[in-house]
């Protein structure tokens, strides 16, 4: 790798990391509105910007110091990476609308906007993967079925993430809506028109999609 390029992602891990810290801790020190306040962990969100910001920061020192990568790592970039794409895909285009003025407030466009473009334009400079095997693109399901889980102990403890009682983290994890679990209702006219069952397969499989193609087309850059 030239010293330009390491250079570049070096910078760019440095942004990414501080965008996380940032948005963290402003979320944290957040009072009112989405994802606010000391129960901030609680979220998707949340955990996956500490994730990433933590690789970020691995990876930055691996970088300085000019150090080689193992598959491990490499699974763990790339499980990573898309687990922060997950993050930004679902703000940006399922969450946001429905937030209208305060869905730009500083802390969330940290949070959902910078830290996975400047985490996904990082893993894409850092073509390293040789080491990948087919399957690996699977390890990427880990993230979201392990929030799954992570979820459905705190409907039935439960957990309170807004402060109010609210035992769900994102509308489409209610699983006490409407349309409950399995249901439909394209004429509500609001966000719950499908069951919670139905968006956990949307984005599995969005996730599993995104991480083959990651994998496929930083391959494809390889050769």
């Amino acid at each position: 790798m030239s010293f330009r390029k390491r250079l570049t992602i070096i910078i760019l891990n440095g942004i990414t990391a501080i965008s996380a810290i940032v948005g963290i801790i402003l979320c944290c020190t957040s009072v009112g509105g989405f994802m606010t306040g000391p129960r901030v962990f609680l979220f998707f969100t949340i955990q996956s910007n500490s994730w990433i910001g933590i690789l970020c920061l691995v990876d930055l020192i691996f970088k300085l110091f000019n150090k080689k990568t193992n598959r491990l790592y490499l699974i763990f970039k790339e499980v990573f990476t898309v687990a922060i794409t997950l993050t930004g895909a679902v703000y940006v285009f399922v969450l946001a609308p429905t937030f209208f003025a305060t869905a730009w407030e500083l802390s969330l466009v940290l949070t959902h906007v910078v830290v996975p473009f400047g985490a996904i334009v990082s893993y894409f400079l850092d073509r390293d993967r040789k080491l990948f095997k087919k399957c690996d693109f699977l390890y990427a399901a880990i993230p979201p079925l392990y929030y799954l889980i992570f979820v459905i102990i705190g409907w039935f403890v439960p957990f309170d993430y807004t402060g109010s009682g609210v035992n769900f983290p994102y509308f489409f994890m209610n699983f006490g809506s409407p349309v409950g679990i399995f249901g439909f209702d394209f004429t509500s006219g609001n966000e719950y028109f499908m069951g919670s069952f139905y968006w956990i397969i949307v984005l599995l499989f969005f996730v599993l999609g995104i991480s083959l193609l990651y994998l496929r087309v930083g391959k494809k850059k390889e050769n």
